[in-house]
């Protein structure tokens, strides 16, 4: 076996683990989830991350070409995060939680909670779509015709705020690497608010 192969089934065996500890409704929810998340796309990558004192085992997440998801088992309740939520349309309204969020959506389930299996495959799937697009919108669509990112952006939206409310500037030359660099761009989208 492949040490590729090798660490997959590894992460597959500590998400069997992560779910099957908490038992009951919300090992059947997550397991629900975690099926359907595979089944929506065959190339998805499991993985555990974010292993700490306060959780040890990690959280699962499943990524294809950047993180599409993760589930936290909770007391209450299992929610799933999609990390590029807010860019993903939700006809059948099944995100209930950080609606607020400029970047993510989640789905929190509670006892007795059902899954909209189509509904919810179809958001899996344009989450993926998302990641794998050559012309993935980012912040404001901020898009030229071109598909890449807009360098003379208007004051307001080249100029990030800080907490202290004071407003500075993108350095051109970390403009120029986000209009040039997609994966820079990706990775900036995934650290800034």
């Amino acid at each position: 076996m492949m040490k590729n192969e090798k660490s997959k089934e590894d992460f597959s065996k500590q998400i069997d683990a992560i779910i099957k500890k908490h038992g009951g409704w919300k090992e059947k929810i997550s397991s629900k989830l975690r099926t359907l998340i595979k089944q929506s796309d065959p190339q998805i990558i499991e993985e555990v991350k974010w292993k700490m004192p306060s959780n040890p085992m990690g959280v699962p997440v499943w990524s294809h070409e950047g993180i599409v998801c993760i589930v936290e088992i909770f007391k209450n309740d299992v929610k799933l995060r999609f990390f590029k939520g807010a860019l993903i349309k939700d006809p059948k309204k099944l995100f209930n939680a950080r609606l607020k969020s400029k970047t993510g959506r989640a789905i929190e389930f509670h006892e007795g909670d059902s899954v909209n299996e189509s509904a919810f495959k179809a958001l899996v799937k344009e989450a993926v779509r998302l990641n794998t697009s050559k012309n993935m919108p980012v912040k404001n669509n901020e898009i030229k015709n071109n598909g890449k990112i807009n360098t003379q952006m208007k004051t307001q939206k080249s100029k990030k705020q800080i907490s202290s409310g004071t407003v500075h500037k993108l350095p051109l030359d970390l403009q120029k690497t986000l209009a040039s660099d997609q994966k820079a761009l990706e990775k900036w989208e995934d650290i800034t608010p």
